[in-house]
């Protein structure tokens, strides 16, 4: 799918561990950053906001993120 493919399955989570990722959650709206972690229950995230821990229930689409 190209630089700014979709995340759907647990596998292609654990895959962009320590890329750069952009998040639609559900009640928070649109998060960036690398993406720490990955494990059963949600993702942990490094951005702006300092590190923030994300079920994936909450999370209504995650692509990788690319800048030009």
């Amino acid at each position: 799918p190209g630089l700014d493919r979709p995340l759907k399955s647990s596998r292609d989570y654990h895959r962009a561990v320590g890329l750069v990722v952009r998040l639609i959650v559900n009640g928070r709206g649109e998060l960036t950053g690398a993406l720490l972690s990955c494990d059963d229950e949600g993702v942990v995230l490094e951005g702006e906001d300092g590190q923030q821990t994300i079920p994936f229930d909450d999370i209504a689409k995650a692509n990788l993120h690319f800048e030009i």
